[in-house]
């Protein structure tokens, strides 16, 4: 069920997505509010689960990953939930979706080069028992996250 957010928390969301180091001080002062009231705030937020964390973006090249792909997974029926839970053990899922159409889950997958990546997708997703295929698109190019 989705939160009631007002103006102001939909803007402390948009602010944090730009800048989730900014400080309690700066968050009052651009949203034309109490420190108190921003602190307040941002504690509900996360305590509805609006707000989940907060990560470093990085640059996965500079990282070492020099190789990504999106594979799209095929499922044996029912089988979400096991093959969610495996995916925990595959180094470099980066993220993972249920989706619809002709496959049932695509995953974004990094990796420090060629090999590796075979490894991940022949050696450990097609391994999966839940998987009755994979089809892999490699990046050639992508634009970095803010």
């Amino acid at each position: 069920m989705a939160a009631r957010l007002d103006d102001t928390d939909r803007l402390i969301v948009e602010l944090l997505q730009a800048d989730g180091r900014m400080s309690m001080r700066k968050l009052a002062e651009d949203l034309h509010i109490s420190r108190t009231n921003a602190y307040t705030r941002l504690q509900r937020l996360q305590d509805e689960g609006v707000i989940v964390g907060f990560q470093a973006v990085v640059h996965p090249e500079r990282l070492g990953f020099t190789i990504a792909a999106y594979i799209a997974v095929k499922l044996r029926q029912r089988s979400w939930h096991g093959f969610a839970e495996g995916l925990a053990n595959v180094p470099g899922v980066e993220q993972a979706a249920m989706i619809a159409g002709e496959y049932d889950a695509m995953l974004l997958v990094r990796a420090r080069d060629a090999r590796v990546m075979r490894d991940v997708i022949l050696e450990q997703l097609q391994a999966m028992p839940e998987v009755l295929g994979t089809q892999t698109m490699f990046v050639l190019d992508e634009r970095p996250s803010s």
